[in-house]
């Protein structure tokens, strides 16, 4: 195989040569769009035309893993803020010591 297979997370960005790639002649994208996210099944349906399925089938499990990792490090993102939120309204709570 000349080119190595890899579901690029550069695909799924805006800019960058991943763009001007998909705006190829093959592209995914219609003329002048300027944004490169092609979804899942359109990547697969593009690989299928040049690689083996199970060339196809082991990129498509690395993008599903690189998915869920960037999931699971957004929800660890939110909860740290959910939690330092909470922490600073208690610590800004007004004391009532009575008069």
């Amino acid at each position: 195989m000349s080119q190595h297979l890899n579901l690029d997370r550069s695909q799924r960005e805006c800019g960058g040569e991943a763009s001007r790639r998909l705006l190829g002649p093959e592209g995914w994208l219609e003329p002048g769009v300027t944004c490169a996210k092609p979804d899942l099944k359109t990547e697969v349906h593009h690989l299928l035309k040049n690689h083996s399925a199970a060339e196809v089938v082991k990129a498509v499990m690395q993008e599903a893993a690189h998915r869920i990792e960037d999931a699971e490090r957004q929800q660890k993102r939110a909860t740290e803020d959910y939690n330092g939120a909470i922490l600073q309204a208690m610590n800004n709570k007004p004391q009532n010591r009575g008069c």
